[in-house]
């Protein structure tokens, strides 16, 4: 199934610029999820996408759907609840 989404240059700009912080902070996890909100853009199916990025495809569903919904704000992420690690 394809995805057809059209990012205009503004948000490509903005996703680029949140890739290139996320590289240097090391955060993979978000580095793949802005990976696969461009290669959505450039027309390239789910079922590649989560063949070059090792993911499963639903969660590249889940990625599209949040940035869907919430845009930028989509690629946040919270600390998650409980004990700190020591």
């Amino acid at each position: 199934m394809r995805i057809r989404i059209s990012l205009s240059s503004q948000s490509v700009a903005q996703l680029l610029e949140r890739l290139h912080q996320a590289y240097a902070r090391g955060q993979l996890r978000l580095v793949k999820r802005i990976h696969a909100i461009l290669y959505i853009g450039e027309g390239k199916s789910v079922a590649d996408i989560s063949t070059i990025l090792d993911l499963s495809p639903q969660t590249i569903y889940n990625y599209m759907a949040a940035f869907i919904l919430k845009g930028l704000a989509s690629l946040v992420y919270q600390r998650p609840a409980g004990r700190p690690p020591s």
